[in-house]
């Protein structure tokens, strides 16, 4: 037992306290949650929220008034006007081909102003017959390109025949309706006083023959608009134009048709005029 007693004594002896400061570590202190009320939420600044690529004035333009009147609308109103009414002094407001031609042709004339179709109506029997120009004049020559050759050429020939230049092409359409048999549809172009014909289709539904909206244009293009017209037999071909020249489409027609595109692009021009003058003038 006494020897027991010593050795246990011993052993304690030889046992080392832990120093003070690795008892320190070892304690976990307990931590405490700060509630959210209690947290200060530090808010951006604006500025930084502008991107870099704008300032803060970029979203202030439409506060800055525009100035009113300025020099320059004044001087162009002035410019408008004069142009106006020198047009209107130089224009009629109905020529004399125009009443000649209605005095001696079965003819309506249906023009609205600001439209670029212009449409001559009439009733031959039990047929409506419409037909349909446009005054947006097709320039082929505007749409090649020319090389320095083509320049000389054309040189060349403007020296040897600059009295019989020829006319523009006009694109028209001429459309026969019989009721309850549909319509046929002539796609026409003018040349020097002349009609070529080009198709000749044939449609079951007259309305749409004649409709001049966007949605009827694009629902002509999926029908078959028939054979070229200058495939068919000849005889063929010159029967269809007998066919029109007894419905009224003759050379008549043919020659007031340029007249009166001439003249409708002047009484837009005018129009065109008045309402961009009243534009710029207007607060």
């Amino acid at each position: 037992m006494v020897m027991a007693s010593l050795l246990r004594t011993s052993l304690l002896k030889s046992i080392r306290p832990i120093p003070t400061l690795l008892r320190t570590s070892l304690i976990v202190k307990p931590f405490s949650v700060t509630p959210v009320s209690r947290v200060a939420l530090t808010r951006p600044n604006p500025s930084l929220l502008i991107s870099r690529g704008f300032t803060a004035t970029s979203f202030r333009l439409n506060a800055v008034p525009a100035p009113k009147d300025t020099q320059t609308d004044k001087e162009l109103a002035v410019k408008l006007g004069e142009e106006l009414n020198y047009e209107n002094e130089i224009t009629e407001k109905e020529p004399e081909f125009v009443k000649t031609f209605l005095s001696q042709n079965p003819f309506k004339i249906e023009d609205k102003p600001g439209v670029n179709e212009v449409v001559l109506s009439r009733v031959f029997g039990n047929e409506k017959i419409r037909l349909i120009f446009d005054i947006n004049i097709l320039d082929q020559q505007s749409t090649q390109f020319s090389t320095d050759e083509d320049e000389e050429t054309e040189v060349i020939e403007e020296e040897e025949d600059e009295d019989t230049e020829p006319s523009s092409p006009i694109r028209c359409s001429i459309n026969i309706e019989k009721n309850g048999k549909g319509a046929l549809a002539f796609e026409v172009m003018l040349v020097d006083g002349v009609f070529l014909i080009s198709y000749v289709a044939h449609y079951s539904d007259a309305k749409l023959a004649n409709d001049l909206t966007v949605e009827a244009d694009w629902m002509r293009r999926g029908f078959y608009p028939g054979p070229q017209f200058e495939t068919l037999d000849n005889d063929v071909q010159a029967l269809f134009e007998k066919f029109l020249e007894e419905r009224g489409i003759n050379t008549a027609v043919a020659m007031f048709i340029p007249n009166y595109v001439e003249f409708k692009e002047q009484k837009e021009y005018i129009s065109w005029l008045e309402n961009v003058k009243k534009f710029v003038e207007s607060p």
